[in-house]
């Protein structure tokens, strides 16, 4: 009789999706390493959004907020992959946005 680890983990990879679990994964963990970094309110001003090809993109409000992140990139990475051991993240990229929202209202 199969687990239901090993069920999931089959049904994940016949439906093609462990990369975008794992992406998923990274980005939280990356956003986490960002409150850890910065404190709690950071994620007004700067969050992760994606990971894609080793690098995990992070869109920021202000420069003042990407440079610091770019200044302390080690640091981050290391707590990201602490959490996520099988995380290979090259780089934090910065994009520069008016909001740091997944999906803008546009109401």
């Amino acid at each position: 009789m199969k687990t239901l680890g090993s069920l999931l983990s089959s049904a994940m990879s016949r439906a093609g999706i462990g990369y975008q679990i794992h992406a998923a994964q990274i980005v939280t963990a990356g956003n986490s390493a960002l409150e850890a970094e910065f404190g709690k309110g950071i994620l007004e001003h700067a969050a992760c959004m994606s990971y894609v090809d080793q690098n995990l993109i992070t869109v920021c409000k202000n420069s003042t907020v990407g440079q610091e992140i770019t200044i302390r990139e080690d640091a981050l990475i290391q707590r990201v992959t602490r959490d996520i051991p099988k995380a290979q993240i090259q780089k934090i990229v910065i994009r520069h946005k008016v909001t740091t929202e997944r999906i803008v209202d546009s109401r």
